[in-house]
């Protein structure tokens, strides 16, 4: 009995090993063919490159939208462009995207998930959003006519369930504004700034996203030498004791990069930090090296072994720009990382950036600086702004020589060898980040 079951073992082995073998086989040959070709895989950090999209239609050229990602998925919610009529029902002619959209950066498609009819927010410009866990949080935004109609409600989006609610809050809300940002720190939603179009603030409230009660953290005093002056569309970095406000400004102003606000977690307090110049690079002029004052720009954060980062994107102030600064949190010293050649001045876009240190880069408003005339682009650009572990660049190798791999099935790829990390990145969507 024992040597039929050894039998037996030995030919199921072989015949796995076999099977094994030519697959493998296939899928060196197809490596082979690939690097014959001109199309070479090849890991470039800090270099900037325009996606292309894949066997789809992608959304409409959009500004005053919001991204957020994952490790695979990005997520776009609403948007605006005056040049291409909507199907947003009342809002029809002012061409507001009434729209949620999934962009796999794997298969490099885009799916619309939720579109005109659902139930979805009205206001679909300047909001702040961003994920956590598994849920993307949209808070505040406006809609036309653009500052005479705003929000103050929070949404979430389950991307596994792929519902939507509204949250019923209560305590001390917010006013019903745009142009505002937000940060999570431990169970709490601080929201700072924004506009109702006319006025301007600069308030710090915060949601207890276990009880949903909000509270009024903090209310500034226009005749407050000590408090920071009222602003929209700026953005927030947070090293876990502070969060500080970058850029931002008013319909007249846009607000110094070189010395910015920061708010104390701890005593609740505002103070003005000084931030250091890029010791590294000498802007024409005898300039300080600072990047410019700017507002509707970009910002992403991530962890680096030197502590935090913060990279701003583009934006405008005077003029339009099309270049790239990063901010280490830990010295508050700048770096400028140049400017972006491949595409034009941006701003009213949007960034997000993976937790291996993937930014991406959507829409927004391109200029000609030849010209000065501006229009809305819909292309994703891509920067790795890390050095990331190697098994992040085995996942972009083995998408670029074997583009079909993802189609398969977990049970394919684990008898192909492929490792089980790999083959969650390959096969499973929407997953927590």
């Amino acid at each position: 009995m024992l040597i039929y079951i050894l039998t037996g073992i030995a030919l199921w082995v072989t015949e796995f090993l076999q099977i094994a073998i030519e697959t493998w086989r296939a899928v060196f040959a197809m490596i082979r063919r690939k690097k014959n070709s001109p199309q070479i895989y090849a890991f470039r950090p800090y270099q900037i490159n325009r996606l292309h999209y894949v066997d789809c239609v992608p959304p409409k050229p959009r500004s005053g939208h919001r991204i957020v990602c994952n490790d695979r998925d990005i997520y776009c919610f609403g948007g605006f462009n005056p040049d291409i009529p909507s199907n947003t029902g009342r809002y029809r002619d002012v061409s507001l995207f009434q729209e949620l959209w999934r962009f796999d950066t794997l298969s490099r498609q885009w799916e619309l998930i939720f579109g005109p009819g659902e139930h979805l927010p009205d206001e679909l410009a300047s909001h702040a959003m961003l994920l956590l866990g598994n849920s993307i949080l949209i808070f505040g935004g406006t809609c036309y006519p653009f500052g005479q109609r705003c929000s103050n409600k929070l949404h979430i989006f389950n991307v596994v369930s792929k519902k939507l609610k509204t949250v019923e809050t209560s305590g001390t809300q917010p006013a019903e504004m745009y142009g505002q940002a937000m940060v999570v720190h431990e169970e709490f939603l601080y929201v700072i700034g924004g506009t109702t179009g006319y006025d301007y603030s600069c308030d710090v409230h915060r949601l207890n996203l276990m009880t949903y009660e909000w509270e009024l953290v903090y209310h500034c005093d226009e005749y407050n030498e000590d408090d920071p002056p009222g602003r929209y569309r700026h953005e927030l970095a947070y090293d876990g004791e502070q969060i500080y406000v970058l850029g931002g400004g008013t319909s007249q102003v846009a607000f110094t990069l070189s010395e910015i606000p920061a708010f104390n977690l701890k005593t609740n307090t505002w103070k003005m930090v000084q931030t250091k110049p890029d010791s590294t690079f000498s802007p024409p002029g005898n300039k300080v090296a600072f990047p410019e004052a700017r507002k509707c720009h970009a910002c992403v954060q991530f962890e680096t072994l030197q502590g935090s980062s913060v990279v701003i994107i583009g934006g405008y102030d005077t003029c339009y720009y099309n270049d790239i600064w990063k901010l280490n949190l830990r010295t508050l010293e700048w770096r400028c990382l140049g400017k972006m050649p491949s595409f034009r001045p941006l701003f009213f876009h949007d960034a997000t950036v993976t937790r291996a240190g993937c930014v991406y880069i959507y829409g927004g408003i391109t200029c000609n600086v030849n010209t000065n005339i501006t229009k809305r682009t819909t292309n994703m650009y891509k920067i790795w702004m890390t050095i990331p572990k190697l098994s992040e660049m085995c996942i972009e190798a083995l998408n670029f020589y074997a583009p079909r791999l993802k189609e398969s099935s977990v049970e394919d790829l684990m008898k192909l060898g492929v490792p089980p990390p790999f083959v969650d990145r390959l096969t499973i969507k929407s997953t927590s980040p």
